[in-house]
């Protein structure tokens, strides 16, 4: 993890099991493997959780600022929220099981990834016009639970929220606002496989026949009642291609025949594979819209277009988030983005471009862990912010003209 350029990591995804509880889905990956190369030993003491919560939590003692949060929920895993969320019981009891993993694998907060409360999104989920109401509930009843944790902890709640407007106006977004810490504004994915013609996936403005851009959803959550400070703008660290595109406009907008062949699947590279494989390749050209205000990457010899965000439109989306007050920006996912030390590595470009950084103490207190690598810190949340650390050495992108937001 890029952590000189990060002040939170949302580790994705926990399960909410039919009756109610927390659940592990991968538990091997999660709290089981010892990764030797980064500390880990088969001489350690008894009682040591290993996995990513225990790297997660050694990053977390070296660089105090560093806060971490288990996200519920996801796509595909939002099943059981609505029958849970329902009734104060069902709340009570996962509130209470969600708060014991963040307590005992030593996370800073919960960040509920519901998707989407009253929406049917065709995933099997439960689904009730009373969904909206019911998850301003839940995460009251996150913050009641939380009050009652002994010690000086301050415990983060977030959401992920859609840019969607048949999702987000199923929402209290007034209330949430003075519930969270956060929102993570999942401003991407607005064309793909789904989409008839290639298009921007994460534009800030409008554009020829566009249906969404994010500064109207921005204003629409502003609107609403929700704080600008608590608006976490997304970025994406992947791109979706199309081929069999239409040489007109430079693709852009344009019919196409199929998805491109993908890093991971069809139709989605990772950011890294664009700018480390597909523009060297040649035959590309990375293609400035200035309307939009977006990069996207044309062939007209392969006929393929994709959708991505590069350096240069994260930094302009940074100037957008200072200009507009907003709380900062997030992206899905940090693997794909480059290395660490690069200039073009889009965490880097956020860092640098971003105004302010939040230095605020993480928690290292966790008396009641059941892990002994876990319960043997002292409780020092409460004794201020910590030294920033120092910004990568990068060459920012050349600025384009930026409308000033409205």
């Amino acid at each position: 993890l890029n952590v000189q350029s990060l002040t939170h990591v949302m580790y994705a995804f926990v399960k909410i099991s039919q009756t109610g509880e927390a659940q592990l889905i991968d538990t091997w990956a999660d709290t089981d493997i010892r990764w030797t190369d980064q500390g880990d030993s088969w001489n350690d003491p008894a009682g040591y959780v290993y996995g990513c919560f225990n790297q997660l939590f050694k990053l977390k003692k070296q660089n105090r600022y560093l806060k971490t949060s288990l996200s519920f929920g996801g796509w595909t895993l939002s099943q059981n929220f609505s029958t849970i969320a329902a009734t104060d019981a069902g709340r009570k009891k996962f509130v209470a099981s969600a708060i014991n993993v963040m307590l005992q694998y030593g996370f800073d907060g919960i960040d509920i990834d519901w998707e989407f409360p009253g929406v049917d999104t065709g995933m099997g989920n439960f689904v009730s016009p009373s969904d909206g109401v019911n998850f301003t509930l839940l995460l009251q009843e996150f913050r009641s639970q939380f009050a009652a944790i002994p010690g000086n902890g301050k415990w983060l709640l977030s959401f992920a929220a859609s840019a969607g407007q048949d999702k987000y106006s199923k929402l209290e977004l007034s209330k949430l606002s003075g519930l969270v810490d956060f929102i993570n504004l999942m401003a991407y994915d607005y064309s793909g496989s789904w989409t008839s013609t290639t298009g921007h996936q994460s534009n800030l403005y409008p554009y020829a026949n566009s249906q969404i851009d994010t500064n109207s959803v921005i204003n629409a959550y502003i609107a609403a009642g929700v704080d600008p400070s608590k608006i976490v703008l997304g970025y994406p660290s992947y791109g979706r291609g199309w081929i069999g595109v239409s040489t007109n406009k430079s693709g852009l907008g344009q019919p196409y025949t199929g998805l491109s062949a993908g890093s991971w699947e069809k139709g989605m590279y990772d950011y890294k594979a664009i700018i480390d494989t597909l523009i060297p390749a040649g035959g590309y050209q990375v293609i400035w819209d200035a309307t939009a205000q977006q990069s996207y990457l044309w062939s007209a010899a392969k006929q393929e277009m994709v959708a991505f965000d590069d350096a240069l439109t994260v930094y302009t989306k940074a100037q957008y988030v200072n200009q507009k007050g907003l709380g900062g920006l997030m992206t899905w996912d940090a693997g794909g983005d480059t290395d660490n030390s690069r200039s073009d590595n889009l965490l880097n470009v956020a860092r640098v471009a971003l105004n302010g950084f939040d230095n605020s103490r993480n928690n290292l207190y966790y008396p009641n862990s059941k892990f002994t690598n876990i319960n043997n810190m002292p409780d020092d949340a409460s004794a201020g912010p910590v030294p920033e650390p120092a910004k990568p050495a990068i060459v920012l992108p050349t600025p384009a003209p930026t409308p000033v937001p409205t």
